[in-house]
């Protein structure tokens, strides 16, 4: 029993500093978690042009401006317009059972946008800047799907959808972020150069 429980002490003793000695080879090498997305200046005060607040697309993009510090407003209130030019979801079958019918599919969902700088002056409206051409954003995610559990499947098709809406805009957003931080470096060392 002693021995036993001896055992028990090393190993425990032995996990620990395996956990340690993990950590410090993980952080050594510069890896860290993704910390929260804060927004450039520009994106702070952003209206959304092609999806309705009905939608659970504008929902999800009005949850990672606020997570992010930025608000939605109206266009009158704009520092940018973030124009969304396509958001669709694409079911195909990936698989076939036995008996001929789907039994997995995939879910896909492309997301475009680009963001433009917005202008108040109505004289200006066609003339707007963009600040991000256009990009897109393409999530898929596979599930299997039983015939006699239709219910069921159709439940976890729609928290799917959900899933694949949020991780869409979070890598909207990110990509928004990276590409105006980027211009903003190089119109920085544009004008920095005599």
């Amino acid at each position: 029993m002693k021995i036993f429980l001896n055992n028990i002490v090393c190993s425990s003793v032995l996990f620990r500093l395996s956990l340690v000695a993990c950590y410090f080879l993980l952080s050594a090498c510069g890896f860290h978690l993704r910390g929260p997305v804060v927004l450039p200046e520009q994106m702070l005060k952003t209206h959304v042009i092609g999806v309705s607040e009905a939608e659970p697309l504008y929902q999800e993009i009005r949850f990672a401006l606020d997570a992010a510090g930025g608000t939605l407003v109206k266009r009158e209130a704009a520092s940018a317009i973030l124009k969304i030019s396509s958001a669709r979801f694409n079911r195909r079958v990936l698989s076939v059972g036995s008996s001929g019918l789907a039994s997995e599919y995939e879910l896909n969902f492309l997301l475009k946008f680009s963001l433009q700088e917005a202008m108040h002056d109505s004289s200006l409206q066609d003339e707007q800047l963009v600040l991000v051409p256009t990009q897109k954003v393409s999530i898929s995610r596979a599930y299997s799907f039983d015939s006699s559990n239709v219910l069921g499947k159709s439940a976890e098709e729609d928290l799917l959808r959900e899933e694949i809406l949020q991780v869409a805009v979070k890598q909207m957003v990110r990509q928004l972020r990276s590409s105006l931080y980027s211009s903003s470096l190089t119109d920085s060392s544009i004008t920095a150069k005599p």
